[in-house]
């Protein structure tokens, strides 16, 4: 959940689990405004764990490509189908619940989410506002102007 008025530029997810089949997982976060975002779903082969993987729209490697353990910065599955994904959330509000569902399509593997977190670099002033620029003074000793941005 977060309370405070945030409004987004850019956002990544950072994830750490532990799976002995991460082939057999689907993961998708959900933001406020109940957009329903894919991060991975069937990827990895047999193989084991995401160790502080980051998923951002951003990224050169898509995840589908990569393999266990998935460490580093990658594209989520949702960019790579052309749905929206996580800059669906660039220029909104992150006010609100946020939801990672992880699932797995079977019952006998086991597997712990150690932690998630959202990576968001907010917006550097409020719509309508303007940046104040300090007056300096350049080496001739002249002021610059400020200027309304």
């Amino acid at each position: 959940m977060i309370d405070e008025y945030i409004l987004v530029v850019d956002i990544n997810l950072q994830i750490s689990l532990t799976h002995t089949h991460v082939s057999y997982l689907d993961c998708f976060l959900t933001g406020p405004d109940g957009q329903r975002i894919e991060l991975f779903s069937g990827v990895g082969g047999h193989d084991d764990n995401f160790d502080n993987t980051v998923f951002d729209d951003q990224s050169r490697y898509p995840i589908n490509k990569a393999r266990p353990p998935f460490e580093g910065s990658f594209q989520p599955m949702a960019l790579l189908k052309r749905q929206p994904s996580l800059s669906h959330y660039n220029g909104k509000n992150a006010r609100g619940v946020w939801q990672l569902v992880v699932r797995g399509s079977r019952s006998d593997r086991f597997g712990m989410l150690h932690l998630w977190s959202l990576n968001i670099r907010p917006q550097e002033k409020l719509p309508g506002e303007v940046l104040e620029v300090l007056e300096n003074e350049n080496e001739e000793g002249e002021g610059d102007a400020s200027s309304e941005g």
